[in-house]
């Protein structure tokens, strides 16, 4: 007998006890439904934090930190074992002009962000005041913005000519007084257009106070040269030349000591061009440079391992469900077999083969799999579908409209409603094997005087 032989006899078997066969298919399809349900939320979360770091480019970004690295030695409680990377022991290590060279010739890296933190308590133009977090000074020999940033906020935006800046232009002399907000901090201080506040100089106020004790603040003036495009960077930040943030500095610590010239940057971002050579500039600024480095790539790894685990468990529950249902296509198998007892013999009369018989019950269990594999991923679209649906609407009834996100999350990728099927099958024909070798195995005499 043929394959298509088979299938045709049993898709016939099967309708003749259509109850039976709903019934043990809709057992496997619980299984099902679970295993895709739990597969596919689990990989549309995991794809949505992966997405996020990459929609940012935090994956291929390193940040060198100003310490001394030094490789953990065995049996030192001062150190955390995240793969020897991090020693609390760590030293203020100057990050030199020479070091920045090195790292810019590499031809992994797409280019360097180099600043210096100051600290600053307000903005003041005219009679208006605005409370900050502090500045930036900007070494201008490298990019104020990675270009990996541009890229990520026009894919983001679909705009592929999506300007950095609204208007005016970065920080060309560095030593100017020369300064750049963002377009969030241009609102904060009440202008709605680039052009209103370009050219206006703004009050930089410093206060070293303290205890008590109180001092005049330092008030540094600079004039506003352009303005950052809110949808490159949403924050509220300022930016001016070294030569500001050092007189602050140089304020606040009351010496010079502090100088950009004499400490060296304070955070210098290393954009890697592709996500997949982070590790090797890692290495090479830790092994060879000897300096510390923080990276989202090793998080970004342990994030898809944490996952895989909880996909893994969350699977383990719909495999124990088809398992149990398997033991329901055993028994309707043989019941089918006790049915059938006298026609196999019969087929086995007229010159059907003990693997014959065999393999039509093989088929039967197969075919209860993959109707309930298709039933079940049916069941796990609609399921998804509904848990997405009272998502939006429990978010909207918090007053949150963008729901785009959710779109990551709430999918059923084909490939594992394929395996998941595939699976059913394949367990349900295991589930026949039994009950198939019992049937070959009938006298077909026997069989035949069966009642």
């Amino acid at each position: 007998m043929k394959i298509k032989e088979y299938i045709i006899m049993a898709f016939s078997n099967l309708r003749k006890r259509r109850a039976r066969t709903f019934l043990t298919a809709f057992a496997v399809s619980i299984g099902v439904m679970l295993i895709i349900t739990m597969l596919s939320l689990g990989k549309g979360v995991e794809n949505l934090i992966i997405n996020s770091l990459e929609e940012f480019n935090t994956v291929n970004k390193i940040s060198l930190l100003p310490k001394d690295y030094e490789k953990p030695k065995e049996g030192d409680e001062s150190t955390l074992d995240a793969d020897d990377d991090i020693n609390l022991k760590s030293e203020y290590k100057v990050i030199t002009e020479d070091v920045l060279e090195k790292i810019a010739k590499r031809e992994e890296i797409k280019d360097i962000v180099v600043e210096v933190s100051a600290d600053a308590k307000e903005l003041r133009i005219g009679e208006k005041r605005v409370k900050i977090n502090g500045f930036s000074g900007i070494d201008m020999n490298y990019n104020i913005y990675s270009d990996l940033t541009l890229q990520s906020a026009r894919k983001k935006e679909n705009d592929e000519k999506l300007p950095l800046l609204l208007g005016g232009d970065l920080i060309k002399n560095p030593q100017s007084n020369e300064a750049v907000v963002t377009e969030s901090l241009m609102k904060k201080l009440g202008f709605n257009k680039a052009d209103e506040i370009l050219g206006k100089e703004i009050d930089i106020i410093s206060d070293r106070s303290q205890s008590g004790i109180k001092e005049d603040p330092l008030i540094t003036k600079v004039e506003i040269v352009g303005v950052v495009n809110g949808k490159v960077d949403s924050s509220e930040s300022l930016f001016t030349s070294i030569v500001v943030s050092d007189e602050v500095n140089k304020f606040l610590n009351r010496n010079d000591k502090y100088i950009y010239e004499k400490t060296g940057p304070s955070n210098v971002s290393v954009n890697v061009k592709n996500a997949e050579d982070v590790k090797t500039i890692n290495d090479y600024i830790k092994e060879e440079l000897g300096y510390d480095t923080f990276s989202m790539e090793g998080i970004a790894e342990i994030i898809k391992v944490v996952f895989t685990v909880i996909k893994t468990f969350l699977a383990i529950g719909g495999v124990i469900i088809l398992l149990v249902a398997s033991l329901g296509v055993i028994n309707t198998m043989f019941m089918a077999i006790y049915e059938r007892t006298r026609s196999i013999g019969v087929m086995k009369a007229v010159g059907a083969s003990s693997s014959d018989i065999k393999s039509i019950f093989l088929v039967e269990s197969g075919t209860i799999g993959f109707l309930g594999g298709i039933l079940g991923t049916v069941f796990s679209i609609i399921n998804i579908q509904l848990v997405k649906t009272i998502a939006i609407m429990m978010l909207k009834s918090k007053g949150i409209e963008d729901i785009e996100f959710l779109k990551d999350i709430f999918i059923s990728p084909v490939s594992i409603c394929v395996i998941t099927i595939l699976f059913s099958i394949i367990i349900t024909v295991f589930a026949g094997l039994y009950p198939s070798s019992r049937a070959a195995k009938l006298n077909p005499i026997e069989a035949i005087r069966h009642e």
